[in-house]
């Protein structure tokens, strides 16, 4: 819708996502590197000044997926958050260089959900947002029988206790779907789950980042969300937009989908079989 479309359609468990790692990039010319590493030295000078994060995190593009009837598998790839800045800046190819991200509507006890303004941010700065980021390199694979796989839901999982201190068990993950944000790109699973806590008791949790201006409740009921989503069309990030419509398509059908569509004058995007 406008900001972003539907890759791949969910409402499964986290238990259905599968994932595939191939290790390494495309080989960029050394001119190409040299620009790269330019514009990354001004950004992070840039960023520094405005007291805003900024890193070289090491993170997973995704070369395919393939839909399944009961969930869906992603082939990853390598990429790092200097080479997905210098793709937005038009220096590497559209699709090779976009990471992968995680996003959760959060429901707590007392039915609301999370949602918070972004603050000290590279993007979206003043947007309202839910809890997100990006599957880590570093820290986000699940052990198998076999080698280790990249591990969305597990990234997931740690974002919610770095954002929340909620410790969550990816079993109650719903995987909402597939979504690539149009306007910053890369793609991002949607994800939705039930907190143990009521809101007020979110106060009293430590956090190890906070990547909002602190938490709001949204009430978790059809009206409330469809008006949310209505008033802040364009003050929501791309990935927020999309998890909340998805998350209202998962809890209250495809009749709210097609009116909140309606409302916001574009039409549903059907998710495409495979890339």
């Amino acid at each position: 819708m406008h900001e972003w479309e539907l890759l791949a359609a969910g409402g499964f468990p986290a238990a259905g996502l599968g994932t595939t790692y191939q290790p390494g990039r495309p080989p960029w010319p050394p001119e190409v590197q040299r620009r790269i590493q330019a514009l990354w030295a001004r950004r992070r000078r840039a960023a520094h000044r405005a007291g805003r994060t900024f890193y070289n995190g090491r993170l997973f593009r995704v070369q395919a997926f393939t839909p399944a009837a009961a969930g869906l598998t992603l082939a990853l790839a390598d990429t790092d958050y200097r080479e997905y800045v210098a793709a937005r800046a038009g220096l590497l190819p559209a699709g090779q260089a976009d990471p992968l991200g995680v996003a959760a509507a959060l429901i707590t006890a007392d039915s609301r959900i999370l949602i918070g303004r972004r603050r000290g941010v590279d993007t979206y700065t003043g947007r309202y947002d839910v809890i997100g980021g990006f599957v880590d390199r570093e820290v986000d694979w699940q052990q198998t029988a076999g080698p280790a796989t990249p591990d969305p839901a597990g990234a997931m999982v740690r974002e919610v206790w770095e954002e929340t201190g909620v410790g969550l068990a990816r079993t109650v993950l719903i995987c909402l779907g597939l979504v690539y944000d149009r306007s910053v790109p890369h793609p991002t699973l949607c994800f939705a789950a039930r907190l143990p806590l009521a809101f007020a008791d979110l106060a009293a949790l430590p956090v190890q980042e906070q990547e909002t201006a602190g938490w709001e409740p949204l009430p978790d009921d059809p009206a409330a969300l469809s008006a949310f989503l209505t008033e802040h069309h364009g003050a929501l990030s791309p990935t927020a937009e999309a998890t909340l419509a998805l998350w209202g398509e998962q809890a209250y059908g495809r009749a709210w989908w097609d009116a909140l569509v309606a409302s916001l004058g574009g039409r549903a995007a059907e998710p495409k079989p495979e890339s």
